[in-house]
């Protein structure tokens, strides 16, 4: 590639499939020209049945066909497509990356969580402290500790947004006894971290802590520039928890003016990012708007 290129970076996750599209300005730098997001959610039903349903992938293609048209509108010269816990554990996760590729007439690659937990730190971080990152997945939850662009400690959990509440939350409000199944089964994974790894000032990344940033700040969509770098403490989180536990997912469409798609499963991811506060004894974290999109993007640069 030669500078000023005009490059893009595509995260393939398991509720929703993001798109950045930036020009190359070299040396490692980069100016982004569009931020994309859209929710296809792969990841439905994939607890119950081992694999991606055929509605999904139809969405998933139509998201990515639109993609493919505002690349060319911008006349990029590199698409690079990255998939993480949906297709990676779908037992017809290679043909499903195939399928998609043939879209963005580029392979995709499909990452491991180890790998989505490296790209994820790169994305988010650009000082030199050190820093810990949790990206809260629809299928699974990275965490990663590092500083100077160099990582420390990374792992990856087996549980996400979607898992919680096909699992645990088949209606909404959950029980009682589902509530505390869920936080029982989060805990449980929660204990694989080592804790001493973990310091720093904590971000939080994807949907669920933007979606809860936007709601802090009384925004119907998301805006970059309002929602990247907010704090929002533990009694937030509890309070917004037990809100949203009192509510239908219609009522908390209405009230928050949040996605159908993300209404249905912000409780959850709600409730394993109040989870992951009390276990690292943190009061609060920062809102990252950006995550592994940006990790992809940088790559790809020279």
């Amino acid at each position: 590639m030669q500078k000023n290129d005009i490059i893009s970076a595509i995260d393939i996750g398991s509720n929703t499939i993001l798109m950045l599209i930036a020009k190359d300005l070299g040396n490692k730098i980069f100016e982004i020209l569009t931020d994309k997001h859209s929710i296809a959610r792969l990841g439905e039903g994939l607890s119950d049945t081992g694999v991606i349903n055929p509605q999904a992938i139809e969405r998933a293609e139509k998201i990515l066909k639109e993609y493919k048209s505002i690349c060319n509108e911008y006349c990029v010269m590199q698409i690079r497509g990255v998939a993480t816990s949906a297709i990676r554990e779908a037992k017809n996760g290679k043909e499903v990356a195939e399928r998609l590729s043939t879209i963005i007439d580029s392979d995709i690659l499909v990452i491991s969580g180890e790998e989505e937990a490296k790209l994820s730190f790169w994305g988010t971080i650009d000082s030199d402290k050190m820093s810990t990152v949790v990206d809260i997945g629809g299928g699974s939850t990275e965490f990663i500790n590092g500083e100077n662009a160099s990582i420390n400690y990374r792992k990856s959990l087996n549980i996400g947004a979607i898992k919680i509440t096909e699992n645990y939350f088949p209606k909404h409000p959950p029980t009682l006894d589902q509530i505390e199944k869920a936080e029982n089964f989060i805990i449980n994974n929660l204990e694989q971290l080592e804790i001493s790894y973990l310091g720093g000032d904590l971000f939080a990344v994807a949907g669920t802590p933007t979606t809860l940033a936007a709601i802090s700040k009384g925004l119907s969509e998301f805006d970059y520039s309002e929602i990247d770098g907010v704090r929002l403490s533990l009694e937030f989180l509890e309070n917004i928890k037990n809100d949203f536990l009192s509510l239908t997912i219609d009522q908390i469409i209405y009230k928050y003016k949040i996605h159908p798609k993300r209404a249905d499963v912000i409780t959850a991811g709600t409730i394993i990012l109040k989870s992951v506060l009390h276990f690292l004894n943190r009061d609060n974290f920062i809102v990252s708007a950006k995550g592994l999109r940006y990790g992809i993007l940088k790559t790809m640069l020279k």
